[in-house]
């Protein structure tokens, strides 16, 4: 409710304390959290700002806490479309490979949002591990991406089984 208040009653400078408070505050998940929610609200249209909200985030992805960075990896989409430094680490062990469901299902969600067409996407499938495919499969379906027999026709994999 906060965050919503806020992104609706923004000031000019709102994002700039909010970034201020996050660091001052690092320590207290609920806050960073918080904070890190209403920037996934809305781009942050100035440059200044917008710039050292990447760089908040991008230094924030190193944290050990899965809940966190599960709310980071929602940000990427907006704050680093089409970037490829942000797509090679969304690909990799911290993220899409990551032993939480919730890490791994954001990052998928986040890779098909972030602007990669459909073969780069296929082409992203992680051949040995079974949970980070399944959840980016899920997340193209999810999101109209592919259908059922697109995945047929590559020999796809769901739920473990070949289809």
């Amino acid at each position: 409710q906060v965050i919503v208040y806020l992104a609706d009653h923004s000031r000019t400078g709102t994002a700039e304390f909010i970034l201020d408070h996050l660091k001052n505050h690092s320590e207290n998940k609920e806050i960073v959290i918080a904070g890190l929610k209403y920037f996934g609200v809305g781009k942050v249209h100035e440059k200044k700002v917008h710039e050292r909200v990447k760089e908040y985030i991008w230094k924030m992805l190193s944290v050990e806490d899965a809940e966190i960075r599960a709310v980071l990896v929602k940000l990427a989409p907006i704050y680093f479309f089409r970037d490829w430094s942000m797509i090679r680490r969304l690909l990799g062990e911290g993220f899409l490979r990551s032993g939480d469901w919730h890490v791994r299902r954001n990052s998928a969600a986040a890779l098909v949002k972030i602007g990669l067409e459909k073969e780069r996407l296929m082409n992203c499938m992680p051949a040995d591990d079974s949970y980070a495919r399944e959840a980016l499969i899920y997340a193209m379906l999810e999101a109209g991406i592919v259908v059922y027999s697109d995945l047929l026709e590559t020999g796809g994999e769901l739920n473990g089984a070949v289809v």
